[in-house]
């Protein structure tokens, strides 16, 4: 058990062997690893909880993940509090009591794993839930196994390719990927520079200063333009979220927006767009200053049980998704703050439309086929058949209309993501 983030002191140790728990904070280390070392050690979460077994020296022999195993078993929910009620029908009662009584809060917005506070606030009902968790892992672990056993391809998967993968990405999470600060903050610097333009129309525009942020003040511009909303909030207000204020300027998504003059779209692309350049702060520059350690590297947390489809997820802050140099000169700067070491490099690599492939080979579709076969673009292609020429902006609508043929998008889906009306993406997928 441990405090806050990731990373925190270990404050205490959970063990059980399925039939009894106990949790204790006093027995030595050293007596710990007398007593249990050298046993397969079952851990949910491995990831977390091996980094505290290597600092304290535990040799570790062998080791599995229960949560890594319920993933690949496709599990719905992979918590503990899930897997176990699932397999057992434990309902983690000393867990919920804790929560309540102590107030440690483990999902949502505000989510903390404080164990040294609930300690403090109610040591018996801290120490029965963190007793609970080992003795749930201990009981699920013969049965997740016996699951594996009935599976080989998924058991051949986790021992195989997820297993071993855990302590690489335990490795990347632990050295954290080098930030140029100065780029972050030279990217701060044009977001507030793009925030002022932003403010300066809206002024021009109605003579007023104008807080995207402020619900009134955003309310009071549209009257000075003689317009309104007409959506409201849960509570009955008139409504000033991104989708309202779409449907003011009469358009379906912020690509539309582009080009037109009329009053309510130069009043409602600043308003949006400003919001956008505070999140863009607030997320990948603010969130990622606020997480430098002395060496200004940032250790983004690697999620192997998250996504659906298999593929990695990060968090704590998300690298997966820093603004692309589209989005301005500030998009520029952001991807420039990701820096390799002296001598080092950092590079990216891709599969080629893999998912096309694996579709033109079930589907066996000839000019899906042809494409590959002659080394053709399939989206360019696509996009010369649509529009006569390949622009850029041609060969996004049709990539995502490609995309969203393959995966049976709806209409409005297809126009929020490329960029069309709706009765435009309706028109692309006939």
């Amino acid at each position: 058990e441990s405090s806050g983030e990731d990373y925190g002191p270990t404050r205490g140790w959970s063990i059980s062997d399925g039939r009894v728990a106990a949790f204790t904070d006093s027995l030595p280390v050293l007596e710990l690893r007398r007593l249990w070392g050298g046993r397969r050690l079952y851990l949910h979460n491995a990831k977390h909880d091996l980094p505290r077994f290597l600092i304290n020296h535990w040799d570790l022999n062998s080791w599995e993940d229960t949560m890594l195993m319920s993933y690949n078993l496709r599990f719905p929910l992979v918590s503990l509090a899930e897997v176990g009620y699932q397999l057992t029908g434990i309902r983690k009662e000393a867990y919920l009591a804790m929560l309540k009584r102590v107030g440690v809060k483990t999902q949502g917005k505000g989510a903390t794993r404080d164990f040294a506070s609930a300690l403090q606030k109610d040591r018996p009902a801290a120490e029965r839930y963190a007793a609970e968790d080992a003795l749930v892992t201990a009981r699920i672990a013969p049965l997740l196994e016996g699951l594996l056993a009935s599976q080989p391809m998924t058991a051949s998967h986790y021992r195989e390719l997820d297993k071993p993968f855990l302590p690489i990405l335990l490795d990347m999470e632990t050295r954290g990927v080098r930030i140029n600060e100065a780029s972050l903050r030279a990217a701060q610097a044009q977001l507030h520079e793009e925030w002022d333009l932003c403010l300066r129309d809206l002024h021009q525009l109605t003579g007023r200063e104008i807080n995207p942020e402020a619900r009134a003040q955003v309310l009071a511009g549209l009257k000075c333009l003689g317009l309104s909303t007409r959506r409201v909030t849960k509570t009955g207000l008139p409504s000033v979220d991104e989708a309202a204020l779409l449907e003011v300027a009469g358009v379906t998504n912020k690509e539309q927006l582009r080009g037109r003059h009329s009053a309510a779209t130069l009043y409602v692309r600043p308003v949006l767009r400003a919001r956008e350049l505070q999140k863009l702060e607030a997320t990948y520059i603010l969130g990622i200053m606020d997480r430098l350690d002395q060496h200004n590297r940032i250790h983004t947390r690697l999620n192997q049980c998250v996504t659906a489809t298999g593929r990695l997820s990060s968090s704590a802050p998300n690298l997966q998704n820093i603004p692309h140099p589209e989005n301005g000169p500030a998009g520029v700067l952001l991807r420039r703050a990701f820096i390799a070491s002296p001598g080092c490099v950092i590079m990216t690599a891709d599969f080629s439309q893999l998912e096309f492939r694996i579709f033109a080979h079930y589907t066996q579709d000839p000019t899906l086929l042809y494409a590959f076969t002659h080394g053709v673009d399939v989206h360019t292609m696509a996009a010369e058949t649509l529009f006569g020429e390949a622009t850029p902006k041609a060969r996004k609508i049709t990539k995502n209309c490609n995309y969203a043929l393959m995966y049976g998008a709806a209409e409005q889906k297809l126009a929020e993501t490329a960029g069309l009306g709706r009765e435009e993406g309706a028109r692309f997928l006939r």
